[in-house]
């Protein structure tokens, strides 16, 4: 039988196998389990604003993948609920940005997430509170 960790990491492998969202802004999952997820994308010439640095969307986007990631890892199906972020720092051109999930309540339908997001230099640029609502005790069906 199979721990959650490693039913996670199988989810983890299906979601960039199957995700064009996540394919095409490079979100690269680095890990995933129930304590922590983390997945980190380089910001490349189209994740770029008109001031040339990363635009907020994406890194939104990464902070939001990194907190489905890891509602993922108890098996079942969430859709983000609600997100409140805080850009704190700007993504240059070239940088590798990582995005780390932790839990802060895990209930019976709803999942609050703390996801923050460092550079290079491990500085963080960004910060967040995830909720996400249990949709289906299966996972996604593009996961199963």
């Amino acid at each position: 039988m199979q721990t959650k960790d490693q039913m996670a990491g199988e989810q983890l492998r299906r979601l960039e196998q199957e995700s064009g969202f996540v394919t095409h802004n490079g979100i690269q999952a680095v890990y995933c389990g129930e304590d922590r997820a983390v997945v980190q994308a380089q910001v490349g010439p189209n994740a770029l604003n008109c001031h040339g640095t990363a635009h907020g969307g994406f890194l939104f986007s990464l902070a939001d993948n990194c907190a489905g990631l890891l509602a993922l890892a108890d098996g079942c199906s969430y859709v983000t609920l609600d997100a409140s972020f805080h850009f704190l720092r700007a993504a240059k051109p070239g940088d590798m940005v990582t995005a780390t999930a932790t839990p802060v309540r895990r209930g019976r339908t709803v999942l609050v997430e703390r996801v923050e997001l460092t550079g290079p230099d491990g500085r963080e640029m960004a910060e967040g509170t995830f909720t996400m609502y249990r949709v289906s005790s299966e996972p996604p069906a593009r996961l199963r």
